[in-house]
């Protein structure tokens, strides 16, 4: 058979840059500009000061989980936690040694505190992160222990920066601070982040569950391995029966719907060519020895019918994956 050839699958996942904006959490004082004063002694510009370090750490950190969440660049993503974790390393002697403000150390050592906090999970629990993203796309059981750390990384992270805010809060409060016009709270913006992490998690493991048997259907043809190739074909069907039932069930991010409906017509397409083309593939390959060209023929729609309709279908979810960040951070 002339025209039995691997096949080669451009499944990458596409990237496109996401600024996020992290509020700097900025006070104001509703009396008239301050006077040229010790800077100890004047209360906003010493809360400008102390968070501007946490903020910076608080965008590296978003920029870092929003990266590494599907990269399959393991080295990539090892590389930039190291350098998050020379950036915190950096800010905290600015913080520990710089002056209390009027003999009031809390919102000073807080930060430190939370800072610490950050580097911790950064050294522990995102290292053990990094090192099951190198095996996380092998198995559906991989991707899910991946996404389980980080998830649980982040909800540390989230903890640690709801300290800070408190504290933050608390300063204001004593000093007849209140939030500059435009700011919103750190923590807020931390927790809308980590929601939508939350929900595009859910999402793409619903996605993974689909493609792993997909994945290994494909093998199986290139090996040319008939009842491989029929055993992976009915886990895809199942599994996307299941993800019909997980998609329901998991329903939009509030009204969205966009990324939820991207992959259910990614599995609507994925369950009818598995129970409906697939199955040619598996006769024919069965038959290989001895094949018409009737045979031939129909193989090759069906590689040309996946290729030409699948593929774009997988771009359009990775598309959608973007653009749902891009909407809800």
């Amino acid at each position: 058979m002339d025209s039995w050839n691997p096949l080669h699958l451009d499944r990458e996942m596409k990237r496109i840059p996401i600024i996020i904006a992290i509020p700097a959490m900025l006070l104001s004082s509703p009396a008239p500009a301050l006077k040229a004063q010790p800077f100890a002694d004047e209360p906003v510009a010493y809360n400008n000061f102390i968070t501007s370090s946490l903020t910076k750490i608080v965008r590296a950190n978003v920029d870092f989980i929003l990266f590494s969440t599907h990269a399959d660049q393991a080295e990539e993503v090892e590389k930039r936690r190291l350098q998050v974790i020379a950036l915190i390393e950096s800010e905290i002697p600015v913080i520990r040694e710089s002056p209390p403000f009027r003999a009031q150390t809390r919102l000073r050592d807080e930060t430190v505190n939370v800072l610490l906090k950050y580097l911790d999970v950064y050294e522990t629990d995102l290292a053990t992160a990094s090192k099951l993203s190198r095996k996380s796309k092998h198995s559906v059981e991989g991707m899910e222990e991946y996404l389980s750390a980080q998830a649980n990384a982040e909800e540390r992270l989230k903890a640690a920066t709801k300290l800070f805010s408190d504290v933050q809060k608390k300063f204001a409060f004593d000093y007849r601070l209140y939030l500059a016009e435009g700011e919103g709270d750190l923590y807020e913006s931390v927790e809308k982040i980590s929601k939508a992490n939350e929900y595009s998690r859910k999402i793409f493991l619903v996605f993974f569950r689909v493609s792993k048997p997909n994945d290994l259907f494909m093998e199986a043809l290139n090996a040319g391995d008939a009842a491989a190739m029929e055993k992976h074909r009915l886990d895809l069907s199942n599994a996307c029966k299941l993800a019909v039932y997980q998609l329901r069930e998991t329903g939009g991010f509030g009204d969205d719907m966009e990324y939820n409906s991207s992959v259910r017509k990614l599995v609507d397409f994925t369950a009818k060519i598995a129970d409906e083309k697939f199955p040619l593939l598996v006769d024919i390959t069965k038959r290989r020895a001895a094949l018409s060209k009737a045979d031939v023929d129909n193989y090759n729609a069906v590689i040309n019918l996946y290729n030409d309709e699948y593929l774009p279908e997988i771009n359009a979810f990775n598309d959608a994956g973007n653009a749902f960040m891009k909407r809800n951070l």
